[in-house]
């Protein structure tokens, strides 16, 4: 069965009525039936929303090349249209995207729920961010909730965590049968729509890190082990397979980082707290320098915890590889969230060979919570793109991290916890 994606406006819900692979230079978000870019399309902002450094959709769900969506009316700016957006991707890549052009005239009998979204979507840590005027957008779906309704077809109103108390207030004023679904990240909205964020297979192409004789033989072994018939019988014989040829993207030189040097790529924390008698605001605003201050390391790959006390303004975060690699990293949200982050520098994208230190900061928001998250960092002798965008979505990455370690590629974690 398949779902029905709405972006939520203040003009009325935008249906997304088609999305498909395009053979073209950019990814392009077009009125329906028509080759009239929207606004947001004719910026280049959905282009970049799915592609290279800051695409959620390559990052997130590991689709490449470009793609063609077409909307039942106007998007004009802000960055609202993201999570829509986003879901009508992972559902097209299920199968489960209902499209068509109008819900007054198609025929529903293969959708079995709509969705009504905003939020923008953080390609760095997949969280969902508060949007403005969600109060206004809910009062002005009526017409559309009323339709879906009539042809009984569920409808979910999905909302940044954020803004849970204003869309139940809204929804509560304007009782057109749907439910709010408020999320912090696009996994939790994956899950409850029963979409797997796991990479779409490509035909004739393995994983990255599944495509060694070592990786194959632990994974193959593991299965052979779950496959085990309960009677005790033996289980059946794992085949080890040739290592396929991977394609890297492009030329590259042949890169054979010896032991030492993979253990001494460095990652470093350090915080940023504003000179005595400014604010953050002002370093914020850039009106003033921080003060940088290195976390000290505890060992075991950890550092020490960080204390806000209302002066700690950010962290920044510096990954030195001492010899040519390539190298990715991200970041685990354990509890809470940054306030906002530079753009990741574009050799940490896995993409690309380096040497030398990066670097990059995140802002922290006032805290009364603990704030918790893990800084991890893949790095090897090729392209680690595809490596990471498989291992994001397992819930025990052991088997996978040990197979690829035998394979020379290199995963750290350091986790850091601030209190307030």
């Amino acid at each position: 069965m398949k779902v029905a994606v709405y972006i939520a406006t203040t003009e009325g819900p935008v249906r997304i009525t088609h999305l498909q692979p395009d053979s073209g230079d950019l990814s392009v978000m077009l009125l329906t039936g028509t080759s009239d870019e929207v606004p947001i399309s004719a910026r280049k902002e959905y282009q970049r929303f799915v592609h290279g450094n800051t695409g959620a959709i390559e990052r997130v769900l590991g689709r490449k090349g470009t793609f063609r969506m077409e909307v039942s009316g106007p998007i004009d700016g802000g960055e609202s249209w993201q999570l829509g957006a986003f879901l009508a991707h992972a559902l097209l890549g299920r199968g489960r995207l209902a499209q068509g052009v109008d819900p007054d005239t198609e025929s529903v009998d293969d959708i079995a729920q709509a969705v009504i979204v905003t939020g923008t979507v953080n390609p760095t840590n997949r969280s969902v961010g508060a949007v403005n005027h969600v109060a206004k957008k809910i009062e002005v779906a009526g017409r559309v909730l009323r339709t879906l309704t009539d042809q009984g077809v569920d409808i979910g109103l999905i909302v940044p965590i954020k803004n849970q108390a204003e869309a139940n207030t809204a929804a509560s004023n304007f009782p057109l049968g749907a439910e709010v679904w408020a999320a912090a990240s696009v996994d939790e909205v994956c899950e409850r729509l029963e979409i797997s964020l796991d990479p779409i297979a490509v035909p004739g192409k393995k994983p990255l890190w599944a495509a060694t004789t070592a990786t194959i033989a632990a994974l193959g072994a593991l299965a052979a082990f779950w496959a085990m018939n309960v009677d005790g019988s033996d289980p059946p014989v794992i085949v080890e397979a040739a290592p396929p040829t991977i394609a890297s993207p492009g030329p590259v030189d042949p890169i054979v980082p010896d032991a030492a040097a993979r253990e001494s790529a460095r990652i470093q924390l350090a915080e940023l707290r504003p000179p005595d008698g400014v604010t953050c605001a002002a370093v914020h605003l850039g009106q003033t320098a921080p003060l940088r201050s290195v976390i000290p390391e505890m060992g075991n790959e950890r550092v020490a915890s960080s204390s806000h006390n209302r002066t700690l303004c950010g962290i920044e975060f510096t990954v030195d590889i001492p010899q040519q690699a390539f190298a990715f990293a991200f970041f685990d949200m354990d509890h809470g969230d940054f306030a906002d982050c530079d753009a990741m520098p574009s050799e940490l994208y896995g993409i690309v060979a380096f040497s030398g230190a990066r670097s990059w900061s995140c802002n922290i928001p006032a805290l009364f919570a603990p704030l918790a998250y893990r800084l991890v960092m893949v790095s090897g002798p090729e392209p680690v793109a595809d490596i990471v965008q498989q291992i994001r979505g397992l819930a025990d990455r052991s088997v996978a991290i040990d197979a690829m370690e035998r394979d020379g590629v290199t995963f750290r974690e350091i986790p850091h916890a601030i209190t307030p």
